[in-house]
């Protein structure tokens, strides 16, 4: 005699799926249980992973810069001062965005930046050290400039006031903050 075929065709044979189907029932209660226990094991590792990167966690450059792929599409926020900030009227043309480095600088005089890009229009640079946050990115390329290690600047505040530098009207606007 030739194979068997069955109505409902599948990958399993018949006995095969009843013994699948026996498993499955007599041992119901403990597949359940290792399902929630891996469940929760996997809920416990993702929390207390040193990996995870909670929402608006300050970061230093340094750290930043030592594992970019860590932070990849994460919401960060950096401290330190501003340097070269590029802005609207820059040369050669006026540019729809504006992009500074934040320089951190360690107690032992080393130093290290991060480029930022901001699109929110501010009126003037504030001075001194500054908390700039927002999402970061790896590598960005922002028309024909490719950026790398970028943050994507959503908040900005000033460390010596602490309020938040809100956007402001005036015959000056700078497109940094």
């Amino acid at each position: 005699m030739g194979a068997r075929t069955y109505a409902g065709g599948g990958m399993f044979d018949y006995n095969t799926k009843k013994l699948v189907l026996w498993v499955l029932k007599e041992f119901r209660a403990q597949l359940l249980l290792a399902a929630a226990g891996a469940l929760a094991a996997g809920y416990a590792f993702g929390c207390f992973s040193k990996t995870h990167v909670s929402n608006n966690a300050l970061v230093s450059v340094f750290d930043l810069n030592a594992a970019p792929a860590r932070y990849n599409t994460r919401n960060i926020c950096v401290r330190g001062t501003i340097l070269n900030l590029k802005d609207a009227g820059a040369e050669p043309s006026d540019l729809p965005y504006a992009i500074f480095s934040l320089k951190e600088t360690r107690t032992a005089g080393d130093y290290d930046f991060v480029n930022i890009i901001s699109f929110k229009e501010r009126e003037a640079a504030p001075s001194g050290l500054v908390l700039a946050c927002g999402v970061f990115s790896e590598l960005k390329q922002v028309g024909k400039d490719t950026y790398h290690n970028v943050l994507f600047l959503n908040r900005f505040q000033s460390q010596e006031s602490g309020k938040l530098q809100g956007p402001l009207r005036g015959p000056r606007r700078s497109r940094a903050f």
